[in-house]
């Protein structure tokens, strides 16, 4: 008879890391979303992963690339440019005038600016 022993790997953050190349900030993002294993509270300050389930993401994020995104997101999250939805997320043009301080929408009038010429002269010393 063998007795068969289970022994379940904890891992760290930065070994969990090595195997999931995402920043700590991304990680957490994630487990917030849910869409990332949820840590193993060890102690006040100390969590953990459950080896099994971070080599199961990494399964199951390696058959969603295969298969494709469903969600319309390709590789690095960009959305694809033939998406017909992406066309009403893009953000208005910008274009920079000349003396205009920046940016501004494409078809909004600037105000005109009056007090552009005071503080040139208050600069070189003209008084009035």
């Amino acid at each position: 008879m063998q007795n068969s022993l289970s022994i379940k790997t904890l891992l760290r953050l930065p070994q969990v890391r090595q195997i999931v190349p995402l920043s700590r900030s991304e990680i957490y993002r994630r487990i917030a979303l849910g869409k990332f294993p949820k840590p193993i509270k060890l102690g006040e300050r100390t969590v953990a992963w459950d080896s099994d389930q971070i080599q199961e993401y990494v399964r199951e994020m390696i058959g969603g690339r295969a298969r494709g995104r469903e969600d319309g997101r390709g590789r690095g999250g960009a959305l694809h440019r033939e998406d017909p939805a992406h066309l009403d997320r893009r953000q208005p043009a910008l274009h920079a005038r000349a003396g205009s301080g920046g940016p501004q929408p494409a078809g909004v009038p600037l105000a005109p600016r009056a007090d552009r010429a005071a503080p040139a002269r208050a600069r070189a010393g003209v008084r009035r």
